[in-house]
């Protein structure tokens, strides 16, 4: 599962898979504006959101690399 969280305060949103950075950042204030179980999905959601309220946005890049992997091992067993 992947998350997307927005701290306005702070201009940023942040887009991760694991679930210990939810929990520590929704404790400091940010809040939890999208879930997906695709990486791609919840990337393409923290750009839509960061452009409409001008915010930065953050991510893992082992997460996007580690998506990547999993998605390309999947296309490459179908063939």
């Amino acid at each position: 599962m992947f998350w997307v969280l927005s701290n306005k305060r702070e201009g940023r949103v942040f887009v991760t898979g694991r679930l210990r950075d939810v929990d520590r950042l929704v404790q400091a204030g940010w809040n939890i504006e999208y879930k997906s179980r695709s990486w791609d999905k919840a990337y393409r959601a923290a750009l839509l959101m960061a452009e409409a309220r001008e915010l930065i946005v953050e991510w893992y890049l082992e997460d996007e690399v580690n998506w990547k992997k999993k998605k390309l091992a999947r296309f490459q067993s179908i063939r």
